[in-house]
């Protein structure tokens, strides 16, 4: 996911700027206060009628920092601030990157759970749930992935049931293959692939990704197609049970 990929980077770099800008900010600040108090030089009496001597130590008071010259505050804070600032907008712009990237993986491989929690991560209080959503979410994702065959290699199909291609696919140049399966059992398609002479085009998602007892009406989306030729192409799924159907798809 590019979009993912994208935000990751400019939240990492805000919250670069936002840890090396703050301390400089602080420092900055706590510098000015410090400066703003004046010293004024011990000064002696003599001749009080006791005949003493008494000396009067240095004495600091204070100066509210309205006194200072604002506008010298001002040009050395202002450089601090604006980077401040961009660390701050980089950051946000990042995070609803990475919000919009979670739910477009959860919608390329039809994972609700990470569908709800990119949604729920902006929303206060049920947020605290969007932790958990997105962990689980993600995790079977990846066990989803991790049953995938390499690509190329398709295992045959076992018998015992009954399951075939009705009529031949089409293929829009947009990457949308639709393909009309009859089965006898219920599965679950957990892969497809396009064959080319290229080699071999995942899936991006499968809608739906279920196969109920009798005839369904599957949609593959491969993302655009239009560098291909106008050819019929094998469309391989590879289901559930671990067997693998070879459909056809003819590009419109």
């Amino acid at each position: 996911m590019g979009i993912g990929r994208t935000g990751t980077t400019l939240l990492i770099a805000g919250i670069v700027l936002l840890l090396i800008t703050l301390p400089i900010l602080l420092v900055t600040l706590i510098s000015s206060v410090h400066s703003s108090a004046i010293t004024t030089p011990g000064v002696t009496i003599v001749n009080l009628p006791n005949n003493q001597t008494i000396q009067l130590g240095s004495t600091t008071q204070p100066i509210s920092p309205t006194t200072q010259s604002g506008l010298t505050l001002i040009i050395v804070l202002l450089p601090t601030i604006l980077v401040l600032l961009a660390g701050g907008i980089l950051a946000l712009v990042g995070a609803v990157l990475v919000l919009v990237g979670l739910f477009k993986l959860g919608s390329a491989y039809n994972e609700g759970l990470v569908e709800v929690g990119s949604i729920l991560t902006i929303i206060p209080i049920l947020n605290v749930a969007a932790g958990f959503l997105l962990y689980f979410g993600v995790e079977n994702i990846i066990n989803r992935l991790k049953s995938y065959p390499p690509s190329g290699i398709i295992p045959p199909t076992p018998m015992g049931k009954v399951i075939y291609q009705q009529g031949q696919g089409t293929l829009s140049p947009d990457g949308i293959a639709r393909v009309s399966i009859y089965s006898s059992v219920g599965l679950y398609i957990t892969y497809a692939q396009l064959i080319t002479q290229q080699g071999a085009k995942q899936a991006i998602s499968i809608n739906p990704p279920t196969i109920t007892p009798g005839v369904n009406q599957i949609e593959v989306n491969l993302g655009p197609v239009t560098e291909l030729p106008k050819d019929i192409y094998a469309l391989d799924l590879l289901l559930s049970d671990g067997s693998a159907l070879r459909t056809y798809v003819s590009k419109e």
